[in-house]
């Protein structure tokens, strides 16, 4: 529901949401600087990016990933629900050049961390993420994708089939949406 971040109120039985999706940038001034690879924190190095209204592309720093491709420095944080968990998917994203013909994203490195939790003690509700947790800083300054789902976290779930087909779903999801 809106209350976990997500865009509507299920619109099935299994619970399943349609995905939202955040934009953030990393301004050209702190290009190379010791900001925080993070949306939140003291030291942020990514602000809020507003598709309808961008930044001029000359005040968007520059990211080259492990295989050396260079883009503008602006991430997608998609959060949406399958398999009735909450999942969050942050890659490297422009939106003025979107991926073409299920080619790969330009400043995806083709890789995807998964981010798995800790705990035991497994709820009844439909849990969030933590966007911090998949804003992971060393994985996204290589270029991987970093992925997450409730289901993949003992203090939501302790039911690990019904996490792992939530890990093949989401990983299912991220081959037809992104390449």
């Amino acid at each position: 529901t809106p209350v976990s971040g997500l865009a509507s109120d299920p619109v099935d039985a299994k619970c399943n949401a349609a995905s939202t999706f955040s934009y953030f940038y990393q301004p050209k001034a702190s290009e190379g600087g010791s900001c925080t690879f993070t949306i939140a924190g003291d030291d942020p190095c990514f602000v809020p990016y507003d598709p309808a209204n961008p930044p001029a592309p000359v005040e968007i720093a520059d990211f080259t990933n492990d295989r050396g491709d260079t883009v503008k420095s602006i991430v997608r944080v998609e959060r949406g629900a399958i398999n009735r968990g909450i999942y969050e998917i942050v890659s490297f994203f422009d939106p003025s050049a979107p991926a073409q013909d299920g080619a790969a994203l330009r400043g995806w490195n083709g890789k995807l961390l998964w981010m798995f939790g800790a705990s035991a003690a497994a709820s009844r509700f439909q849990t969030p993420t933590n966007t911090n947790v998949v804003f992971d800083d060393t994985a996204l300054r290589q270029g991987y994708m970093v992925a997450a789902s409730s289901l993949n976290n003992n203090g939501t779930n302790a039911n690990h089939t019904l996490a792992a087909e939530t890990l093949m779903m989401v990983k299912e999801h991220i081959v037809e949406q992104y390449g």
